[in-house]
């Protein structure tokens, strides 16, 4: 495929789970959606290195929960053309902090992110921003099963959680 994986051979001399923190925001004035993404690596012992590359893939859903053709725009100050990805993406996170924007069809409604499908990557997952309202989405309508499993997961553990705050 002429990927370079070499880096993916770290994850097999690290302890621990990594942690990925991930936050889906509109741009303002424009019609770009901004996926950052943080990998979390204070908890590992200072030998181990920095980031991994971490395989993450994704799709963009849609009012009707279909994926959102999805076209990667090149970071500032790169002459380069913007990506036809499809209607979905693996992503190489290989930094601390890396942001992609992906261009939408003009006057499009936000989004719903659908990540780490088909779990691409044995990752602790933090969706900042991500409500109630699109979990029940991504449970409702995506085609992902894992994504569907996680937002069903999230779901439960935060009604539990409610419940037991509550009867404190």
């Amino acid at each position: 495929s002429g990927q370079d994986l070499r880096g993916l051979l770290s994850w097999y001399s690290r302890k621990g789970t990594p942690a990925v923190t991930a936050e889906l925001s509109r741009e303002v004035d424009s019609e770009g959606q901004v996926l950052l993404c943080l990998q979390l690596t204070q908890s590992l012992p200072a030998d181990q290195g920095g980031p991994l590359l971490i395989p993450f893939r994704m799709a963009l859903l849609g009012p009707d929960g279909l994926p959102l053709p999805l076209c990667l725009l090149p970071p500032p100050g790169v002459t380069a053309l913007p990506q036809e990805l499809g209607p979905e993406a693996v992503l190489r996170l290989a930094e601390s902090r890396q942001q992609f924007v992906f261009r939408l069809p003009p006057s499009s409604p936000s989004p719903v992110a659908s990540l780490l499908r088909g779990f691409s990557a044995p990752v602790r997952l933090t969706v900042h921003g991500q409500t109630d309202e699109d979990l029940l989405f991504l449970l409702a309508h995506d085609s992902d099963a894992f994504s569907r499993f996680e937002a069903g997961q999230q779901l439960a553990r935060q009604l539990l959680l409610g419940l037991y705050a509550r009867n404190l």
